[in-house]
């Protein structure tokens, strides 16, 4: 039987959680709500938010593969939208809820949500 070269390649199922603070016009554009609608897609869970610096905050939690389709699609955002800049605060893995050092995560197992602004 002859044997395949050709392999899928694989995707990282390890969770991460994610900020991202988007810059440009992306607030009264519908920004939060196409990232709520965008990450729900993408099954992760987290918040969006509008700044008072004008800017919009996101924090996403899933597998990594998914945080990093919604930051490239966080790049083009709505049609609405004109996005300047994607800045990434902090990648880290989520805290697991078995350490007792660490807070579990306020954000796993609850859907993505658009919160009011700060």
């Amino acid at each position: 039987m002859p044997s395949s070269s050709h392999h899928e390649p694989k995707l990282s199922t390890a969770l991460q959680q994610t900020q991202l603070v988007i810059t440009g016009r992306v607030q009264g554009v519908g920004f939060r709500d196409w990232a709520v609608a965008a990450a729900r897609k993408l099954d992760l869970a987290g918040w969006v938010r509008n700044s008072p610096d004008g800017t919009v905050s996101l924090l996403i939690e899933g597998p990594q593969a998914a945080c990093e389709a919604m930051i490239e699609q966080c790049h083009k955002g709505p049609a609405t939208a004109k996005i300047d800049h994607v800045r990434r605060v902090f990648t880290r893995p989520p805290p697991h809820p078995d350490d007792p050092k660490v807070a579990p995560s306020e954000i796993a197992h609850k859907p993505f949500q658009r919160l009011h602004s700060k």
